[in-house]
């Protein structure tokens, strides 16, 4: 089975981990070739290409001006490797519009007989109204393929093809083993890159109740314009606080060594995609704290783990921040995403903007200002802490070691169900079924959106100004 594989560049993490994986574990049983936008940054163990036509646009020039032609240059990089063509295409988050002309270049490959697998890592109705394709369809004839049972269940409402929708989560390889260094810190690990919807502010709110008085290490900072703004007023408000925390704790120092020397290992990210959080820090033995994305933990606990400790929300009186307050930002934030959409705001603003009725508000929804306005009371008032730990009372508990048969379960889960041999096998069905199984699609994006810009999930954090 020969597969080409396309995505927008080849820059290291994220997509290129997945595909890198993938391809490790088909490459003795598959022939592959990898599409670019760009050329890598370091040599690939596959093949590679470069088709300029799937890059990302820049900001005043788009990176392909005519699709047919950029559909035509793919097949000509193809049939370089292979003369008679591929099998499949296998295309990767193609309902981001980072290339505005993408989902037409998909089309004219439809319209020349290529078969596709899309590959659908982030819906840019979640949250990045700005990758949003406006005017064009998404494709009808081509299978997808989705990293969690959320995702297949809100393209299957929303009009896809059930036939054409297939479940293929990410391999987890296991965290780096290392023995503990000879000095351990005392040291809760976040081992993300420190995006908004990381929710930083969060993680700092949990240091203040930690019983070891561990100091948060967070190991990357972000490398997007309207990330890093908000990632440097933390490490000011952090520094000008005394805060117990380490940015970017991984810059000169070995990853494994941070793994096993950390007590235990958190989250706080408000949205995910997969939620590797959830599952690597049991393949080193580790403790995980934080917060639980219950649509996104669906599939690891039904595949054995035991993720009942964590939690969902961390409840603060409305009155801390100010009705009125709130009430306008989150009106700006629904006005502002509607615009993007295309949507009438008259009709949405009530739904959103009860969030700030009630008692209480998830600290996870409000932006970075208002969650310093938190931690400053916090920090200020014994008072402010025993109100915040009486409504959440698991913050009592945060960051004990739970039993070892706990971990041992959860190690085993991750194992069993997310193992490279397993996840290969999934890919490999979809594969075949894209190829044989003829697909008629009807996505409504619209309904899409409905399902991701809704109260129930609404955060500042994602959809509101940085």
């Amino acid at each position: 089975m020969k597969i080409a594989v396309l995505h927008y560049h080849l820059k290291p993490g994220g997509v290129t981990t997945v595909i890198d994986r993938q391809v490790a574990a088909l490459k003795n049983d598959l022939d592959f070739l990898v599409i670019s936008g760009q050329a890598p940054d370091r040599p690939l163990a596959v093949k590679t290409e470069v088709v300029a036509d799937i890059g990302y646009d820049r900001p005043d020039t788009p990176a392909c001006t005519d699709p047919a032609a950029g559909a035509d240059r793919i097949l000509a990089a193809i049939r370089r490797h292979w003369p008679n063509g591929c099998d499949l295409i296998h295309v990767h988050n193609p309902l981001l519009a980072k290339n505005r002309h993408f989902l037409r270049i998909l089309a004219a490959l439809e319209e020349r007989g290529a078969r596709l697998l899309l590959h659908v890592h982030d819906f840019a109705e979640d949250g990045r109204p700005g990758a949003w394709f406006a005017d064009d369809p998404y494709p009808k004839k081509s299978h997808f393929c989705v990293i969690n049972s959320r995702d297949k269940s809100i393209l299957i409402q929303a009009g896809a093809d059930a036939a054409g929708v297939h479940l293929t989560p990410n391999m987890v390889t296991p965290l780096p083993a290392a023995p503990a260094p000879a000095f351990v810190e005392n040291m809760a690990l976040y081992p993300v890159r420190a995006l908004r919807r990381k929710n930083i502010g969060e993680a700092l709110l949990l240091s203040l109740f930690f019983p070891g008085r561990e100091t948060v290490a967070i190991t990357l900072g972000p490398n997007s314009p309207s990330d890093i703004a908000p990632y440097n007023q933390w490490k000011t408000f952090a520094r000008d606080n005394g805060l117990k925390v380490r940015f970017e704790a991984s810059v000169g120092q070995d990853f494994a060594g941070l793994v096993a020397g950390s007590a235990f290992i958190i989250t706080t990210s408000i949205t995910e995609g997969f939620g590797f959080s959830f599952l690597e820090p049991w393949t080193a033995g580790k403790t995980l704290w934080g917060r639980k994305l219950p649509d996104i933990c669906a599939d690891f606990e039904g595949a054995g783990l035991d993720l009942g400790h964590l939690y969902a929300a961390v409840n603060i009186p409305v009155e801390w921040i100010g009705k009125a307050v709130l009430a306008e930002k989150i009106k700006q934030a629904v006005k502002k995403s509607c615009l993007a959409f295309g949507l009438a705001p008259a009709t949405r603003l009530d739904h959103f903007t009860t969030l700030a009725d009630a008692a209480f508000i998830d600290f996870g929804r409000l932006d970075e200002a208002m969650q310093q306005q938190v931690l400053a009371r916090l920090m200020a008032s014994n008072a402010a802490k025993e109100t915040v730990s009486a409504v959440n009372p698991w913050l009592n508990s945060m960051g004990t070691r739970v039993d070892e048969s706990h971990i041992e379960q959860n190690r085993n889960a991750v194992q069993a169900g997310f193992n490279s041999a397993v996840c290969a096998g999934r890919l490999l069905s979809a594969y075949r079924a894209a190829m044989s199984v003829e697909v008629a699609h009807n996505i409504d994006k619209a309904a899409l959106v409905d399902r991701f810009f809704c109260p129930e999930t609404f955060s500042l954090l994602k959809w509101g100004a940085p």
